[in-house]
């Protein structure tokens, strides 16, 4: 996963994102998110 992409969770998660729709957005797994998210 690019730092961009990091970045990017991040931002969205701050914003009150949920996992499921920013996965989607990204185009990766909810898992693979949640994982960065910690």
């Amino acid at each position: 996963m690019s730092f961009a992409d990091l970045e990017e969770i991040g931002l969205l998660l701050a914003q009150c994102i949920g996992v499921h729709k920013i996965a989607r957005r990204l185009g990766r797994n909810p898992s693979t998110v949640s994982r960065e998210r910690a």
